[in-house]
C-alpha cells in the first residue's frame, strides 16, 4: 500500500547509506503528499538527528539559518524557494518551503549579519526546472 509520503519511510535507510548530515528544504515538492505527510518527513530527520534548513513545520522554521561548526569554521545554511507554487511555501500553521521575497526578504540580511560574523553562508534556492538546452 502507498502510504502518500513525502518521504516513504522504507527510503530513509537509503539516506543513512548515503551519510545524509543535514536536509536542504527549499524544494517545491515538500507539501505534494499533505501537511500530514510532510510533518511526517521532518519527524523523520529529527529522529535521526539532521537537522534542515530553507523549510519546515512552519514558516518561522523555514526562515530559521542553520549554523554549525566543524573544524573551527562556521557555516550558516539558508536558503529559499521564488518559484511556488503557493502551497508548497511554508505559513504560519503548515509546513513548506521558505518563500522568497524580493526585495524585502530578510534572507539579504541574514546573509550580511553571517559574513559581518566572520561566518560561512550557503545559501540554496529552488527554482524553475527546464528540461531543455539553451
Amino acid at each position: 500500500m502507498y502510504d502518500r509520503n513525502c518521504l516513504f519511510p522504507r527510503y530513509i535507510e537509503l539516506l543513512r547509506d548515503i551519510g545524509v548530515d543535514i536536509v536542504e528544504l527549499s524544494g517545491n515538492h515538500n507539501v505534494d503528499w499533505g501537511t500530514t505527510a510532510a510533518y511526517l518527513s521532518l519527524d523523520m530527520y529529527d529522529q535521526e538527528g539532521w537537522p534542515h534548513f530553507a523549510g519546515g513545520r512552519d514558516e518561522v522554521d523555514a526562515a530559521t539559518p542553520l549554523t554549525l561548526t566543524d573544524h573551527g569554521n562556521t557555516f550558516v545554511f539558508l536558503g529559499c524557494n521564488p518559484v511556488g507554487p503557493a502551497y508548497g511555501w511554508a505559513g504560519p500553521n503548515y509546513p513548506g518551503a521558505r518563500a522568497c521575497s524580493y526585495p524585502q526578504d530578510d534572507m539579504y540580511a541574514q546573509v550580511r549579519a553571517a559574513r559581518n560574523a566572520g561566518y560561512i553562508p550557503i545559501v540554496t534556492w529552488q527554482y524553475w526546472e527546464i528540461y531543455d538546452y539553451a
